[in-house]
């Protein structure tokens, strides 16, 4: 599916690039920064996929990886947020057991900590693609499924709106 809607972008792009003749704008911006439009709290990377790479770089290297990207001292990227997976659909396997040990948490708490006691950086925003299998109609946590009707509510805190009527079903 990734591939597909790669291909389909690179189309879309080619086509939009060959129709409309590509012409030098002559455009000023003035940047006027007496008068904040916004406030942005800062900028951000995910290391959900890579925190567990840098441990295949020398110390040294390491070093130079998260200097480019959260050092604030030279230049950099300078990145004051982290955004990690939660991994919740393998680390919690069924109701109530987590696996704190799972390599994914592992490698992003390792980020988290690192960043944090090098950089300052205390801002995170932690992503949770899929609910446990548990929690799902077809028990897995790919392949799609739907979160269970009674699973949702109990995460909203509520009841599950339709338990009373089964239960009124089920009485005939």
């Amino acid at each position: 599916m990734r591939s597909f809607v790669t291909r389909f972008l690179i189309v879309v792009i080619a086509l939009l690039g060959a129709t409309s003749p590509s012409k030098a704008a002559n455009v000023t911006v003035n940047v006027d920064y007496n008068n904040p439009r916004q406030t942005i709290e800062g900028f951000g990377a995910s290391v959900t996929w890579v925190a567990n790479d840098i441990d295949a770089f020398s110390p040294a290297k390491q070093t130079q990886i998260l200097d480019l990207l959260y050092n604030t001292s030279q230049p950099s990227a300078g990145l004051s947020w982290v955004r990690v997976g939660s991994f919740l659909c393998n680390y919690n396997p069924s109701p109530g057991v987590f696996d704190w040990n799972f390599w994914g948490i592992q490698s992003g708490m390792r980020w988290l900590q690192r960043v944090n006691a090098a950089y300052g950086v205390n801002k995170y925003v932690v992503s949770s693609w899929s609910p446990p299998a548990w929690m799902k109609d077809n028990n897995s946590c790919t392949n799609g499924g739907h979160v269970l009707p009674a699973q949702l509510c109990k995460s909203r805190g509520t009841e599950d709106p339709m338990a009373k009527q089964r239960e009124s079903a089920t009485r005939f």
